[in-house]
């Protein structure tokens, strides 16, 4: 049953199942990828590409838990058009939005290196999609009644 068929029927068990549901698979799926590249990229990068893709195998274990966030959070997106409830969508891209101009300032104005620049980007963007989750998570416990 998909969310928006429950909310529709009035189904908030069903729908704040799905939506959990959906939130730990999601993470499930995820850890392969992300403990993989954890793990190997910063040795497989440059064993397949070469030494001068070493860098490219420390950036990607920099953006993994990142992307890893965005794949657990992102799917649970549509739950704020299903529940009419996008000004929560508002709130996080603004957040976001602000908090990349203010990384971008400081690692400009302090000569931060790539590598710096590319985690605090990373960090920046975990810390969003917890909000997010955060967000959304109050949106399906407050919206979707019980029953």
């Amino acid at each position: 049953m998909e969310l928006s068929k429950a909310v529709v029927e009035r189904n908030g068990t069903q729908a704040r199942t799905l939506f959990y549901s959906i939130m730990k698979k999601m993470a499930l799926f995820g850890l392969i990828p992300l403990i993989g590249v954890l793990l190997f990229a910063n040795w497989l990068m440059p064993f397949i590409f070469g030494q001068k893709w070493a860098d490219a195998g420390q950036m990607a274990m920099i953006v993994a838990p990142w992307f890893y966030a965005a794949l657990v959070v992102s799917p649970l997106s549509r739950s704020l058009s299903v529940l009419q409830a996008q000004e929560f969508k508002l709130i996080y891209d603004g957040f976001v939005l602000i908090a990349l101009i203010a990384v971008f300032y400081v690692a400009k104005s302090s000569g931060l290196g790539l590598m710096w620049f590319l985690s605090l980007i990373s960090v920046v963007n975990i810390i969003g999609y917890f909000i997010y989750a955060a967000l959304l998570m109050h949106v399906v416990n407050r919206r979707i009644a019980f029953g």
